[in-house]
């Protein structure tokens, strides 16, 4: 009983193929019906219509041989490290990265050793030292919000 009640239902919803004459393409407004459709060529698009992602940046601007990514909290991964009960601070800047083809690495410089250089001309007679294997810039002192606020004017 329950079946005939149900198959009235199920023939209506059955799912309709599409026929090929949904897919044929519109006649086309030239004389000749034989030849097929073909689009006009519409003008170049504006440099703003562009994919912004694939665009590349001005030559003009050169990117430093280091990188300092931003921590999962969206943060500038530079931290205080405090020791011997409080008498010493540090600042260590964290996870620097860069490319490994730069002609400061060829140099025999890393590239925590460029950051640390572009730092120490921003924060004169702060003593630091780098930590290349683990990628990490120390500085002695507490320097946390100049740091930080130097790598986000530099755009990190």
């Amino acid at each position: 009983m329950m079946m005939q009640r149900l198959r009235p239902l199920a023939a209506s919803l059955r799912l309709r193929t599409p026929t090929s004459a949904a897919f044929a393409f519109a006649p086309s407004s030239s004389s000749s019906s034989s030849s097929p459709r073909f689009y006009s060529a519409t003008a170049d698009p504006s440099p703003q219509a562009a994919d912004p992602l694939s665009a590349t940046p001005p030559a003009s601007e050169t990117a430093p041989p280091y990188f300092v990514p931003r921590t999962a909290g969206g943060e500038l991964p530079v931290y205080t490290d405090i020791r011997n009960g409080g008498s010493r601070v540090y600042t260590i800047v964290r996870k620097t990265r860069g490319d490994l083809s730069m002609d400061a690495d060829f140099l025999g410089r890393s590239d925590a050793q460029a950051l640390q250089r572009d730092l120490a001309s921003y924060l004169t007679d702060v003593p630091s030292h780098v930590k290349p294997a683990a990628g990490q810039i120390v500085l002695r002192g507490d320097w946390v919000r100049e740091t930080k606020e130097w790598l986000a004017a530099k755009g990190f």
